[in-house]
């Protein structure tokens, strides 16, 4: 279900013709075999984050399945950054997660991942000289994001 929400949101465009979207997001939920879950919360899913990331930013724009490959210490960083936005001043990584489980679990799952962006954000930093200022969790299925500090904070 991970990888078809990925690329449900990462592939959507809130402003396409509703139908259309729900005919790709319905491809896309088949294609990877997804049970129990419709293409129109997926679509629900995209338009809750694409309303929250304008609002953040609204004059930044977003790239999303952003391959990345950067020296890390002492070896070779390679991973895909599921939305890297651009905020006008800076860079924000946004991390889709679809996890399922209860409310008080969310935050420490978040957590969990906290290296992952950090890596992530040093990448861009590396690679752009801009800095990464806001990484973040986005939880699709239970429609929630939580920021994570950046490394050092």
């Amino acid at each position: 279900m991970g990888e078809a929400l990925h690329s449900v949101i990462g592939y959507d465009d809130p402003d396409r013709d509703r139908e259309q979207r729900l005919a790709d997001a319905l491809s896309i939920l088949t294609r990877w075999d997804v049970t129990g879950f419709k293409a129109e919360d997926a679509l629900i899913a995209s338009d809750r984050l694409a309303t929250w990331r304008r609002g953040r930013w609204p004059v930044g724009s977003s790239i999303a399945e952003v391959p990345v490959t950067a020296p890390a210490a002492d070896q070779l960083l390679k991973g895909r950054i599921d939305m890297l936005v651009e905020t006008g001043i800076d860079f924000a990584i946004i991390d889709h997660k679809s996890f399922p489980g209860r409310f008080e679990l969310w935050e420490e799952r978040a957590v969990r991942h906290a290296p992952q962006l950090a890596a992530y954000a040093g990448a861009v930093e590396t690679i752009t000289g801009r800095r990464c200022s806001e990484l973040w969790i986005h939880m699709p299925i239970v429609g929630t994001l939580f920021r994570l500090g950046p490394a050092g904070e």
